[in-house]
């Protein structure tokens, strides 16, 4: 095929990541966003399915944001952030 890993975008259901998986040769590539289409599942599930990476792009910037909104709702109160 000539790439060395491959991307099914959006799928919408976990049948559909186990198709993918079973009938595509090579690596592929799992994109967990949260609030997409495409179910979010632990990096051991989508191994287990034939996943070889999991990008998990914006867990990491959701909980930060979803933290800073909970400590200015604190302030926002009067209460301590601590």
């Amino acid at each position: 095929v000539g790439a060395d890993v491959t991307f099914l975008e959006a799928p919408t259901s976990v049948a559909q990541m186990e198709t993918y998986c079973r009938e595509v040769d090579g690596w592929k590539l799992a994109n967990m966003l949260e609030g997409g289409l495409t179910p979010v599942l632990p990096p051991a599930d989508l191994e287990a399915m034939g996943y070889t990476i999991a990008a998990y792009p914006l867990t990491l910037l959701s909980a930060s944001t979803r933290t800073s909104l909970e400590a200015l709702a604190r302030l926002d109160r009067g209460a301590s952030t601590e």
